[in-house]
């Protein structure tokens, strides 16, 4: 059986490049969660820094992950995103504590 992903994915923009990824943002929304093995993914923005999207997202599975990642709307976003990136896409794995 395998395990779920619990992930959070941070994209750090520069200032004022919302509106030219906002398009390829919420397309990528709108069809990761439509995606098998998604439960569940959305976009927020940092309160005290509106030039941080963090992604949360949760999958069936890495197998369902890694499909996300060769998707066309998953790979669009970054090809939107990458001009205006402040640093790389980071990614946080979460584990639950016990």
């Amino acid at each position: 059986m395998s395990q779920e992903v619990n992930l959070v994915a941070i994209l750090e923009i520069d200032e004022g490049a919302w509106s030219k990824i906002s398009d390829a943002v919420n397309v990528c929304v709108s069809r990761s969660r439509e995606e098998k093995g998604n439960h569940s993914y959305t976009a927020y923005f940092q309160s005290d820094k509106p030039n941080k999207i963090v992604f949360i997202e949760r999958w069936a599975n890495q197998q369902a992950l890694d499909a996300h990642c060769e998707t066309e709307h998953f790979q669009n976003l970054m090809r939107v995103a990458k001009p205006f990136a402040v640093k790389p896409l980071e990614l946080l794995n979460l584990i639950p504590a016990k």
